[in-house]
């Protein structure tokens, strides 16, 4: 299924728990390894909107990397802006089990046909990390129709991928037909 943030909204499937909080809100935790201003936090300052603040509580968090730094947080949405590891494998386990009513999404910003080819030295070895690390989320969201398409082919669960066009911020990009 798809989604486009900002744009037209189309149906996703029903969350592990329920998403709502208090007065409507709904609390995310986004974790990054890079805090910074790079694209990914820039991206985020989505949440910084006041149409978003009316409906979401969201904070951005350093994600750790072996299972001691997962911790147990306080939202009903946890997404991972991190591509999958092998060293990550552990936290993602952990976190799963110290926040079993969270529903976990792994936003992936990078891996295409195009990256297994020009970057991938044992691509079954590649397939099999994507397939571990779909394992303990909800969601796996590409950027594209394509890359859901492939992620699929590389043995992601169909039922757990969605697509959502990135954000940009730009409103004047909406009048550009699909």
């Amino acid at each position: 299924s798809e989604m486009c943030i900002g744009g037209r909204p189309r149906t996703l499937p029903p969350p592990r728990a329920p998403l709502s909080h208090g007065a409507g809100m709904i609390r995310i935790t986004h974790l990054l390894d890079d805090v910074g201003t790079g694209g990914v936090a820039r991206a985020l300052s989505l949440f910084d909107d006041p149409r978003m603040m009316r409906e979401a509580e969201s904070r951005t968090i350093r994600m750790g990397r072996g299972p001691a730094g997962a911790v147990r947080l306080d939202s009903e949405l946890i997404v991972i802006h991190v591509p999958p590891s092998w060293g990550r494998l552990p936290y993602l386990a952990a976190l799963r089990l110290k926040n079993p009513h969270a529903r976990i999404v792994q936003v992936d910003y990078s891996h295409t046909r195009a990256f297994e080819a020009e970057a991938v030295s044992s691509p079954g070895r590649f397939r099999t990390l994507l397939q571990t690390a779909a394992r303990p989320v909800d969601e796996v969201i590409a950027m594209s129709g394509a890359q859901r398409r492939w992620l699929a082919e590389a043995g992601v669960p169909s039922r757990k991928l969605h697509t959502i066009h990135p954000w940009s911020g730009r409103d004047d990009l909406y009048k550009v037909p699909d």
